[in-house]
């Protein structure tokens, strides 16, 4: 899953559009793979999303990352 998206980023998914500063390349990786996430895992749950966006990291992590990505948000 983590591949998937990596050739045409920018084409894929221009999100400089919705936020104010330049959205840098990871940011946009770690959108991409929520919204895998969301979309696989069919739940909202922070939990639930964390276990399916980064297999190879622990689900504390990725649970954390959301958080402050949710924060960034508000």
């Amino acid at each position: 899953m983590k591949k998937l998206y990596d050739a045409n980023l920018n084409r894929l998914f221009p999100l400089s559009n919705f936020f104010e500063k330049k959205t840098n390349l990871s940011r946009k990786k770690f959108i991409i793979s929520y919204l895998l996430g969301l979309i696989m895992g069919r739940n909202v749950q922070f939990c639930e999303v964390a276990a399916r966006i980064n297999e190879e990291v622990e689900v504390e992590s990725n649970i954390r990352r959301i958080e402050r990505f949710s924060s960034i948000l508000k």
